[in-house]
């Protein structure tokens, strides 16, 4: 273990080319054990090619992705997992369910070896693999079927629970098929797919449920519950009133509501 506490210190120390670098030499020198357990992070520069990195992207993982592969180019070829599956890539993500989804020179959109149809662009879900793309004529897809035409480039997909999320040539909200209706703003949970949108007289809706009229919204990612304060300063979680004696609130991804009373205490729901 000594020499193992060594040599790390010697090589956080000696590596100033490494692009990692883990923490600070005197906090090395200063616990040891610290610096050993930090030895797991790979400390090399990075590659000159790209390689697929959706965890950059998204800013963390799913819980459980162990699926990930490992995509990188060469020489005009994509390999995954060390195995090729094709040419001449534009753009690629890797997805937690194993699938690489890319494009082609030539705006051919694949998931893997399989072709899906022609791309001028394509999101992904990075934890089910699901992908939206528009072709060139304005056309929305998921995965292979059409969903409609799609205004400019106003869709997203969910990244835990793929669901697309979407408006129309006329402005009007859906998500995958389904209809909700014409949105002032919109804001959707990326594990649930669940939809917080105002329509232009100012009413919230939780996707098809009026909530009431709302000044400010906010919605968890994780859980979908959506916090909302009215005109006359009045505080909400989805349908349930909460309190008008709050100076501030906070809504955790998590779906807990924390506030603070004009007291200074604070709250939680």
């Amino acid at each position: 273990m000594k020499k193992l506490a060594a040599l790390v210190v010697l090589f956080a120390v000696s590596s100033a080319s490494a692009q990692t670098a883990l923490v600070a030499p005197e906090r090395l020198f200063n616990d040891i054990s610290l610096a050993i357990s930090k030895a797991r992070v790979p400390m090399f520069p990075a590659p000159a090619r790209n390689f697929s990195n959706p965890a950059h992207r998204n800013g963390g993982l799913p819980y459980h992705c162990e699926n990930l592969p490992v995509v990188y180019e060469r020489n005009g070829t994509l390999y995954k997992n060390e195995r090729e599956i094709g040419r001449s890539p534009r753009s690629y993500e890797a997805a937690c369910n194993g699938d690489v989804i890319w494009t082609s020179s030539y705006g051919d959109l694949y998931r893997n070896e399989t072709k899906i149809g022609n791309a001028s662009e394509f999101k992904i879900s990075l934890k089910t693999g699901d992908v939206s793309w528009k072709n060139s004529h304005g056309s929305l897809y998921k995965n292979g079927s059409e969903l409609g035409k799609v205004k400019d480039s106003a869709y997203e997909i969910a990244t835990y629970s793929g669901q697309v999320v979407w408006l129309n040539w006329y402005g009007e909200l859906h998500r995958d098929g389904e209809k909700f209706g014409q949105p002032s703003e919109y804001r959707m949970a990326e594990y649930t797919g669940k939809v917080a949108w105002k329509d232009s007289y100012g009413r919230l809706y939780a996707d098809h449920t009026n909530l009431g009229n709302a000044s400010r919204y906010d919605i968890a990612d994780r859980t979908g519950d959506i916090v909302w304060e009215d005109g006359f300063g009045r505080l909400y979680k989805n349908a349930e009133f909460v309190t008008q004696d709050f100076t501030r609130y906070e809504l955790r991804f998590d779906g807990r509501l924390i506030w603070f009373d004009r007291s200074g205490n604070a709250h939680s729901r």
